[in-house]
C-alpha cells in the first residue's frame, strides 16, 4: 500500500505542470545551482533547512543580482525563476523557508530596484489593443502601391494565414532569432476523399481542406507538432484554402520554389521575415487611422 501511495504521489507531482513549465523549472533550478557554485557554495552540501529567513533572503538577493549580471530579464528572474525554485524544493520535500524569504522586505526592495532599472531602458509597452482583422489585410494594396502585386499578395497572404489559423509569428514566419518559419511540406492539401494532394498537383487538383502541421511553438517545446485545419469555403466566400492553394501553385511554377522551402518566399527564394510583416502591418494601421505602436505580429493572433 505504501509503495502505491508513493507512486501515486510521484505521478501527481510529475503531472502538476505541463512540459513547458517543467522545462522552465529545470532551467531555474540549474540557474540556482550555477549561482551557488559561482559564490563558492556547494548547493548539495548547504544546510538550506537550517537557514533563517534572513540568511536565505540574502542568497535570493545574490541570485537575483547574479542573473541580472548574466543578462537575464528581472521579469523572468523574479516572476518566473523564483517561483519555480520554490516549487523545486517543495517537490523534493525539503522544508526550507524559501516562500517567506521571497516575501521579506529586503528581497522585495532589491527586486523592485532591478525592475525599475530595467524599465528605464525597456519602457513597458501597452498591451496590443489594435485587432488586425481580415478586412484590414485588403488595405495592404493601398499602403504598398497597387503596382506591386507580387509584394502585396505575399504580405496579404502571410497576414491572412496568421489570422485564419491563429498562429504565432514564430510558428510560421522566419525571425532573426532563429531559423523558424513554416516549410511547404508542413502544409497538406486533401481532396474530398481525404487523399493527400502531392505538391506537384496543388492547384491542379481542387483541394477540399488545408491542414497545417505546426512543427514547433512555445506551448510545444518538444516539437510533437500541432495540426490545425480549415475546409474550403463556398465560391464567393473568403477562403484561405483556395488563397494559399493558388499562391503555392503560382510560386512553384513561376519562381520554382521547392516543397522543402518556406511557405512565404520572395521570387528569389529568400524567406519573408516576421519583422517585415509587422512593419507593413504598422503602416496599414497608420493608413487606417489607428495607432501603429499598438500593432505587432501578435495582433493577428490577438484578433
Amino acid at each position: 500500500m505504501q509503495a502505491t501511495l508513493i507512486a501515486t504521489r510521484d505521478r501527481a507531482l510529475t503531472d502538476a505542470h505541463g512540459d513547458g513549465v517543467k522545462n522552465s523549472q529545470i532551467s531555474a533550478a540549474c540557474a540556482w545551482f550555477r549561482c551557488c557554485f559561482a559564490l563558492g557554495v556547494d548547493p548539495t552540501q548547504a544546510d538550506w533547512e537550517g537557514m533563517t529567513v534572513t540568511q536565505l533572503g540574502e542568497h535570493i538577493i545574490s541570485f537575483i543580482c547574479f542573473e541580472i549580471l548574466r543578462g537575464m530579464s528581472p521579469l523572468s528572474v523574479v516572476n518566473v525563476y523564483l517561483p519555480h525554485i520554490e516549487n523545486y524544493w517543495a517537490e523534493l520535500g525539503v522544508d526550507i523557508k524559501f516562500s517567506e524569504a521571497r516575501k521579506c522586505k529586503r528581497v522585495k526592495l532589491v527586486a523592485k530596484g532591478v525592475m525599475n532599472a530595467y524599465f528605464k531602458k525597456h519602457p513597458k509597452s501597452g498591451r496590443v489593443k489594435v485587432v488586425f482583422s481580415l478586412p484590414m489585410t485588403d488595405a495592404v494594396s493601398i499602403f504598398l502601391g497597387r503596382d506591386l502585386k507580387c509584394v502585396q499578395q505575399l504580405f496579404r497572404l502571410a497576414m491572412r494565414l496568421g489570422i485564419w489559423f491563429l498562429l504565432r509569428k514564430g510558428e510560421y514566419l522566419k525571425t532573426y532569432k532563429n531559423t523558424g518559419g513554416l516549410r511547404r511540406n508542413c502544409l497538406v492539401f486533401s481532396s474530398t476523399s481525404g487523399a493527400h494532394i502531392p505538391y506537384a498537383m496543388i492547384g491542379k487538383t481542387v483541394a477540399s481542406a488545408l491542414h497545417v502541421n505546426v512543427k514547433f511553438s512555445k506551448t510545444d517545446p518538444h516539437g510533437y507538432g500541432r495540426l490545425v485545419s480549415h475546409q474550403r469555403q463556398p465560391s464567393g466566400a473568403a477562403c484561405i484554402v483556395s488563397e494559399i492553394e493558388m499562391f503555392i501553385a503560382k510560386s512553384r511554377d513561376l519562381w520554382h520554389i521547392k516543397e522543402t522551402q518556406a511557405l512565404f518566399v520572395w521570387p528569389d527564394g529568400s524567406d519573408l521575415m516576421a519583422d517585415d510583416v509587422a512593419m507593413v502591418m504598422k503602416g496599414v494601421a497608420g493608413l487606417l487611422g489607428k495607432d501603429p505602436k499598438k500593432v505587432s505580429a501578435h495582433s493577428l493572433r490577438f484578433g
